[in-house]
């Protein structure tokens, strides 16, 4: 994905773009999960609203968060695939916390809302910057989502309704390359 951010120690812009892939056969009374895809779309924009001593700023930030999820379930008889998109927004904290000239530790917690049922993330990130506008971060994210949609009005081509719904939360850890504008 691409994940960067802007700052002027007043204003910050924050900007996410990620695709997760799982592929998994599990079985669960004969069904098989093979595929599921994730694509997250995230921009925020945050104000420092505390300026503590050594250049750590805390921020209140808000935005929006569009999540579209793809999966395809099958079993020994049928094959079935399903798209659904939502678009919530999100408001949260940001914590920077300079530890050298060129490591800083951020902090992260925020709350979407809207579409989701429950939507929320937080993070803790150690960020080594090479120079001025690009550096390399190893990031630890947790995630919780619950998304239900009942469209009972709606119905597919076999006339039955529409139902959707997934609860899901979980950790990662991972090596980011940032370009900081």
């Amino acid at each position: 994905g691409i994940d960067g951010y802007g700052s002027n120690g007043k204003w910050r812009f924050d900007y996410l773009i990620s695709q997760y892939e799982v592929t998994q056969d599990r079985t669960a009374s004969n069904v098989f999960v093979h595929e599921q895809s994730q694509q997250v779309m995230q921009l925020t924009a945050g104000k420092a609203v505390a300026k503590l001593i050594g250049s750590k700023r805390l921020y209140l930030n808000g935005g929006f968060r569009y999540t579209d999820l793809d999966y395809q379930v099958a079993s020994d008889a049928v094959r079935y695939r399903h798209n659904e998109s939502w678009l919530d927004m999100v408001a949260g904290i940001k914590f920077d916390m300079p530890l050298t000239r060129e490591l800083i530790l951020h902090a992260n917690a925020d709350i979407a809302f809207g579409s989701a049922d429950t939507s929320h993330t937080a993070s803790l990130a150690l960020n080594y910057r090479i120079n001025k506008s690009l550096s390399v971060m190893v990031k630890g994210e947790y995630m919780d989502l619950e998304y239900e949609n009942k469209s009972l009005n709606s119905l597919d081509k076999n006339d039955n309704p529409n139902w959707f719904d997934i609860s899901t939360s979980g950790g990662s850890i991972g090596l980011q390359v940032v370009k900081i504008w």
